[in-house]
């Protein structure tokens, strides 16, 4: 496994054990359909979240925006929109984005950015 590819599990793993922890159930994790993948589908309440889990090794943007592109959103809303249909689900969703920052020595920090973006909307 690339280096790339351990941090970005590292991070996932973190975000989901702070889910855990916090009451949220993990629906799936890397949940694929096609070529797409949602890295983590969690239960809070009555709302589905469909969660992008960024991980980095030092800040490179203040703002959630920049870190998933049009085109990665597009990705994501259509595999929802796949595993919606899967599992005929008809309820509430949203799509949270989750950075991961792992410093070299010290804590990671992570930051949640609930409604991080919106179907439909540019």
């Amino acid at each position: 496994m690339a280096d790339r590819d351990k941090t970005g599990k590292s991070g996932e793993q973190l975000v989901a054990d702070l889910a855990s922890q916090n009451g949220w159930c993990i629906l799936a994790r890397n949940w694929r359909w096609k070529r797409f993948e949602i890295d983590l589908i969690l239960g809070l309440e009555d709302v589905i979240v469909f969660a992008e889990v960024k991980t980095q090794k030092r800040i490179f943007y203040d703002h959630p925006a920049p870190l998933v592109s049009i085109n990665q959103q597009q990705r994501l809303i259509a595999a929802a929109q796949a595993y919606m249909i899967e599992f005929g689900y008809e309820g509430a969703i949203r799509f949270d984005v989750f950075r991961v920052i792992l410093p070299e020595s010290g804590t990671p920090l992570i930051e949640h950015f609930a409604d991080a973006f919106f179907p439909g909307l540019r």
